[in-house]
């Protein structure tokens, strides 16, 4: 599970991590960051906005966003935490 390896990511300052839950209704996904213990702002896409933007077909799919809010990376499948630090490390 990649929520663990985001969390540290976000806590750590490097780079800002926001996760999007798709399709879920707010009250199941406040339960699942109380339960997992999560630090970083969730924001639930209720409409397939941010999935129909970001052209989102598997789940889950990490999104790297540059500075002006384009997509620099987009792929789908988990990624371990090596995986993860070497990707953001390169858009640093």
């Amino acid at each position: 599970m990649e929520f663990p390896s985001l969390n540290k990511v976000n806590l750590s300052g490097d780079m800002p991590v926001v996760a999007v839950n798709i399709g879920a209704d707010k009250d199941t996904v406040e339960k699942y960051i109380k339960k997992n213990n999560l630090n970083m702002p969730v924001v639930i896409d209720t409409n397939f906005e941010l999935a129909g933007a970001f052209e989102i077909r598997f789940f889950p799919t990490n999104v790297i966003l540059d500075k002006t809010g384009a997509a620099v990376y987009n792929q789908a499948g988990v990624l371990d935490e090596e995986s993860l630090n070497k990707i953001i490390d390169s858009y640093k």
